[in-house]
């Protein structure tokens, strides 16, 4: 879910992240790994039994009463970190890979290039990964722009849509397409019937390309449509519109958002794996909606003077959120749970910094965090939910203003590219950095495609 705000955005957001008691360390004090953190079992408040892990559609719990709408919580934990925050080895300088050095699956990256005085995505797809570490590229065209959703949970499928570009660098739009690739090199295509969008529309606008979309889960994809006035195409978009994808058939289902309370398309949503939970972008705040007994969980009025960024946790316990602020209005970082208690807000010592990314690790336990400060420092946070308290910090060298961080499969390393320097992995059981060697940015992980293609 990788859930991301607007592309429109990045240039012009200033977050306020609030985090507190993060004192920096010495990098040669102690710092134990991750994996010496016992892992945390949530009790599914929610279930009486344990449901599939990514169910297709909704959860079959209808026998279960319903939850009781909560008010918004007024008194919140605060973080206050137990101790300093472990520091990357080599405070965030990167090491170069040895001969036999490897990771453990295949990494998706595009390259980079300056369109119309902004950093975007280059043409086609590139891979690395494996032991020894090996470069090549996925067979798909390597001249074409596409914004990638990334991979399924279960890393089996990758899914992107290509974007085409008139000779004038304007967006040709149409009905969008979804381009599935397994990791045995299938290929299922489907152009979406966007009616049920298009009749939402202002007169004067047109539909555009993706903004961002994530995979739901292994049958579902949530995608994020511009809305450009026509027919300056190149003008931020003023509004857009959200719609849930059965992914293989390439339907819209437009039932799933239209059943909410205090909302329409036009605003942020992040769906729970399991679909029995959203949280959404609401009129004057946040919602937190459970999707089997359509009622209102939680809400909060909060100011959003820009945008949010939205993950849930791949077992549908928790949703971190992210209020993306400026100069004046204060952002924060929150994790919610699928009850409407607020776990944590992470507050205080970074007023001043902006969001990169937040993203869950595969077995839930960890969210990581990129930042940067007003002054241009980058750090990655590992936050973990068991002890409520950062344990990981490393640097990010860079001037450039980094994407999303995407974790390894075995959550054991994270990746993230920043524009105009190579890709970097830190592995969180040594706290080492390594650069990989190409300029580029991750969009995707996964232990089931093979990185060299026939």
């Amino acid at each position: 879910m990788h859930n991301r705000f607007s592309k429109s955005l990045l240039a012009s957001i200033i977050l306020a992240l609030l985090l507190s008691a993060c004192t920096l360390i010495s990098p040669s004090e102690t710092k134990p790994p991750i994996s010496n953190i016992p892992s945390t079992s949530v009790p599914p408040q929610a279930f009486t039994v344990t449901p599939p892990p990514y169910p297709t559609r909704m959860v079959d719990i209808s026998h279960l009463p319903p939850t009781q709408t909560k008010q918004p919580t007024t008194s919140v934990q605060t973080v206050t970190n137990k101790g300093p925050i472990p520091v990357c080895s080599g405070r965030g300088i990167p090491k170069q890979p040895q001969v036999d050095f490897g990771l453990p699956g295949t990494i998706i990256y595009q390259g980079e290039e300056i369109f119309h005085g902004m950093y975007v995505g280059g043409p086609g797809m590139k891979t690395v990964g494996g032991s020894p570490l090996t470069y090549s590229q996925l067979p798909v065209n390597q001249t074409q722009r596409y914004d990638v959703f990334g991979f399924s949970p279960n890393g089996n499928w990758l899914a992107f849509s290509p974007v085409s570009y008139d000779f004038e660098g304007n967006v040709i739009y149409g009905n969008p397409k979804i381009v599935l690739l397994s990791a045995s090199g299938e290929k299922v295509e489907n152009v979406l019937d966007t009616s049920s969008i298009q009749s939402t529309i202002p007169e004067g606008y047109l539909l555009g390309d993706f903004d961002f979309g994530y995979w739901i889960n292994n049958d579902l994809l949530y995608g994020y449509f511009n809305i450009r006035v026509w027919p300056e195409f190149l003008l931020s978009s003023y509004e857009g519109r959200s719609s849930v994808i059965d992914t293989f058939s390439g339907v819209l289902i437009p039932d799933v958002i239209t059943k909410l309370d205090n909302t329409n398309s036009n605003q942020s949503m992040g769906f729970s794996p399991d679909m029995s939970r959203v949280l959404y972008q609401s009129s004057d705040g946040f919602t937190l909606f459970d999707l089997i007994y359509n009622h209102t969980i939680w809400s909060a009025k909060v100011q959003i003077p820009y945008g949010v960024q939205i993950d849930w946790s791949p077992d549908s316990s928790y949703v971190a959120y992210a209020v993306l602020g400026d100069s004046i209005n204060r952002g924060l970082v929150s994790i919610l749970s699928r009850e409407g208690e607020m776990e944590t807000i992470l507050s205080d010592s970074f007023s001043g910094y902006q969001v990169g990314s937040i993203k869950w690790s595969p077995d839930s336990r960890n969210l990581a965090l990129t930042l940067k400060s007003e002054a241009g420092e980058q750090s990655a946070f590992i936050y973990n939910l068991q002890y409520s308290q950062n344990i990981y910090q490393c640097p990010i060298l860079g001037e450039n203003f980094i994407g999303d961080v995407f974790w390894s499969p075995d959550a054991e390393y994270i990746a993230y590219g920043y524009f105009g320097k190579s890709m970097v992995v830190l592995n969180l059981q040594t706290g080492d950095v390594f650069e990989l060697g190409k300029i580029g940015v991750p969009v995707g992980w996964s232990d089931k495609f093979p990185t060299v293609w026939p």
